[in-house]
C-alpha cells in the first residue's frame, strides 16, 4: 500500500467559474486555488450536537454553517477530529478577494432558457453526476451530487458538465467565510 504525500491531490489545484455578465456586457470569471496548509472536516451533525464542542472550537482556525471546521496543517496533524464521522475536503481561497471557500460537494447546474433538465438526464449521468433536486421554479436548473459521493468528484468532473450542450452555468456549491485573512497568521 503506498502513502499518499498530498490528502488532497484528486481536488483540483484551481477550479475556474464562469461568472455572469457583468452590467457593462463582460463576462467575468473567477477562479478558486486550494490552499495547501489547510483542510476542511464536514460533521455530519451540528458542532452543538457533538462532544466535546470546546475541542472542536478551539482547534479550528474558522468554522462554516455549525457543520465545516476548518483546521491548519493536514489530517494527519488532527486525528482525534479526522476520526469523526465526517468528509474531509480540501480548502480554497477565491480569487479575486481572497475569501475562504469550501466545498460541499454539490453542483448548481441551469441550462438555457426552455431546456428542462428531464432532457438531459442521460448526459448528466454519463458526466459522472445525478440529480439531486430540480428546482420547480425553474425546471432548467437543478442541483447535483457525483456518483460516487466524492467531494472532490464534484469539482473534479465539471469540465464533463461543461461540455454538455444547452448547459448555460455550472458552478460548485462553496460554502464561503468572510476573508482570507481569518486564515492567516
Amino acid at each position: 500500500m503506498s502513502v499518499q504525500s498530498n490528502p488532497f491531490e484528486q481536488f483540483p489545484a484551481r477550479v475556474e467559474i464562469q461568472e455572469s455578465t457583468t452590467p457593462q456586457g463582460e463576462r467575468q470569471s473567477l477562479a478558486y486555488v486550494r490552499q495547501s496548509n489547510y483542510f476542511a472536516v464536514h460533521f455530519q451533525q451540528s458542532f452543538q450536537s457533538l462532544l466535546p464542542v470546546s475541542r472542536i472550537a478551539s482547534e479550528a482556525v474558522l468554522t462554516l454553517e455549525e457543520r465545516i471546521a476548518i483546521f491548519r496543517g493536514s489530517p494527519d496533524t488532527h486525528r482525534s477530529i479526522a476520526t469523526q464521522p465526517a468528509a474531509i475536503s480540501a480548502v480554497y481561497a477565491l480569487e479575486p478577494g481572497g475569501s475562504i471557500a469550501v466545498p460541499t460537494g454539490q453542483v448548481f447546474l441551469r441550462l438555457v432558457d426552455g431546456v428542462p433538465i428531464e432532457t438531459h438526464q442521460t448526459l448528466i449521468q454519463q458526466a459522472g453526476y445525478q440529480v439531486s433536486q430540480i428546482l420547480v421554479y425553474a425546471p432548467n436548473a437543478a442541483w447535483l451530487r457525483p456518483q460516487s459521493g466524492e467531494i472532490a468528484d464534484a469539482l473534479r468532473l465539471l469540465p464533463r458538465l461543461e461540455a454538455i450542450d444547452s448547459v448555460e452555468v455550472v458552478e460548485p456549491q462553496m460554502v464561503m467565510g468572510r476573508s482570507k485573512r481569518e486564515l492567516e497568521g
